[in-house]
């Protein structure tokens, strides 16, 4: 098929080995790239997060192809596949940047005193839950590799709830731990409670956070980013909306300072993460499935993926 094509060239200066290039016509949309992917460790080893990119310009578009040959054994078997990514993606962490912004104009607003306390509050809470959002992260780089060796991946749904239930009542503990250890570190006496209190109730919604980033990512892995991005830039406004009722109060609501703004980002939370468990219950015929193995292969592909970064670098 000549929309799809691979070529093989001898290399000259070794017999034994072979020059193989790529090449695809497809016409994308806006904000779209090709990549390709396969089995071997030059194409990614069927990680998504490892897919190559490749390239095209106004004289040969809509063909897109690799930048460099690759070079291979001769009778090695490779097999590969072309994605499509949409820029897009990147929403769902910008989303979380937009929403502390947020946050800390609402809280500048209402004092100098809740500007401080939920910047010191959130800078702790913020370090522990990285602990939950790296390890979630893990979910779709998995599933991208076992759907590549064409294994069923939506019977991990539920083990990825699960796995952000875990990592929710890790965390959880991990912030209220901290809380007896405020007054000791030397704040103003006027910023412990309020710092106290939003990091308590910052331990409440670590689930809230977890799910949805475990669903974001459980979805990624299908490629499904739209309504992700979409649920992110309403819950941006949401969270907006919600700081300045509670922190300034509204009606019968009376005005709670910092503690308005982690009552808003706990509903946020569990209203993005369960917003997209709904979501995917609803698109996929989806049922309970166990496999121990399941998790030892997240924690395996953080570590691993994080340390092939470290070596990039």
């Amino acid at each position: 098929n000549e929309d799809y094509n691979s070529s093989i060239t001898m290399n000259t200066i070794n017999p034994n080995i072979a020059n193989l290039s790529f090449r695809v016509k497809f016409e994308t949309k806006f904000g779209q790239a090709v990549y390709i992917i396969g089995n071997i460790e030059e194409l990614g080893q069927w990680d998504t997060s490892k897919a190559i990119p490749m390239f095209t310009n106004n004289d040969i578009y809509p063909t897109w192809k690799i930048k460099t040959d690759f070079i291979c054994p001769l009778g090695m078997e490779i097999y590969y596949k072309y994605l499509v990514k949409d820029g897009n993606k990147i929403m769902g962490n910008l989303g979380f940047i937009l929403i502390g912004i947020g946050d800390v104009i609402v809280a500048g607003r209402h004092s100098t005193e809740t500007f401080a306390a939920i910047s010191i509050a959130a800078a702790i809470v913020n370090c522990v839950m990285t602990i939950a959002i790296g390890l979630t992260s893990s979910i779709s780089p998995l599933l991208s590799n076992y759907r590549g060796q064409k294994k069923p991946i939506k019977r991990y749904f539920f083990p990825s709830v699960r796995f952000a239930a875990f990592l929710a009542i890790i965390t959880g503990f991990i912030i209220v731990g901290f809380i007896p250890l405020i007054p000791k570190i030397g704040f103003e006496q006027e910023l412990i409670k309020p710092i106290q209190q939003y990091m308590f109730i910052s331990a409440l919604s670590t689930f809230g956070g977890s799910l949805h980033h475990s669903m974001k990512e459980f979805l990624q892995a299908f490629e499904i980013v739209l309504f992700p991005n979409l649920l992110t830039l309403f819950s941006v406004f949401l969270n907006l909306g919600l700081n300045i009722i509670f922190v300034f109060g509204f009606g019968p609501i009376p005005s709670m300072g910092a503690v308005g703004l982690a009552i808003a980002s706990l509903i946020v939370r569990y209203f993005m993460g369960f917003a997209l468990m709904i979501y995917c219950l609803s698109i996929m015929r989806l049922a309970n499935y166990h496999e121990k193995g399941y998790y030892k292969s997240l924690i395996k592909t953080f570590f691993s993926y994080n340390q092939g970064k470290k070596e990039k670098r």
